[in-house]
Formats: C-alpha cells, sequence, structure tokens
C-alpha cells in the first residue's frame, strides 16, 4: 500500500499508518499538495526524519518545477552536467594571459 503524506501533519501519517497496520507492504510517499510546489516550501530535510519516526519506506511526489529535486535518472544527469558547468565557470584565479587569449593576439613590428 502506497499512501501519500500530501495535505496532512504527524497525527494524520500515524493514523493512516495504523489503518494499513494489516497490509503486507505500507511505503509514504512524502507530498507537498501544491502544484507546483514552490522550492523554499517543499522541505526535503522532512524525508529522512519521517523514515526514520514511521520505519517504513519512502518515497518522494514531487510537484516542483525544473530540475533541482530530480530523481529520474535522465534529469539528474543534466543536473550533474549543469554543476559541473558551474564549477568549471568559477575556475581558478587567474594569474595572466589565458592560452585561449593569447591565440588571438598580434604582434606588429
Amino acid at each position: 500500500m502506497v499512501i501519500s503524506t500530501g495535505i496532512s501533519d504527524d497525527d494524520l501519517v500515524d493514523a493512516a499508518l495504523r489503518s494499513a497496520a494489516g497490509a503486507p507492504e505500507v511505503a509514504l510517499l512524502y507530498c507537498v499538495s501544491a502544484y507546483p510546489t514552490p522550492p523554499g516550501s517543499a522541505a526535503l530535510a522532512g524525508i529522512p526524519a519521517l523514515a526514520l519516526r514511521c520505519g517504513v519506506t519512502i518515497g518522494y511526489s514531487d510537484h516542483t518545477l525544473g530540475l533541482e529535486a530530480c530523481l529520474e535518472p535522465d534529469e539528474l544527469r543534466t543536473l550533474v552536467a549543469r554543476v559541473r558547468d558551474v564549477e568549471a565557470l568559477m575556475g581558478r584565479r587567474r594569474t595572466g594571459v589565458l592560452p585561449e587569449e593569447a591565440a588571438r593576439v598580434t604582434v606588429s613590428s
């Protein structure tokens, strides 16, 4: 049985788990029922606490836009590639003329 935690509090989640006590397997989907969910409302830090408190398998029902909360493999690959691009953009402290710049320099006599 899969139970969504959208529009609930701890007491309601506990009541749902008690109601599902006879099910062979129970999983909770951490969910914020706002469509789309603003990033500041996603509160993903609540997932580990929910897992510890409830002791069942936890999933995530994502309603945010964009790649930031991605769980799909292709989206995750894209996100990692974008992070690597940002790391490259940050680079290191510049200490002189870059090789790409030197190739553009013409010397006249």
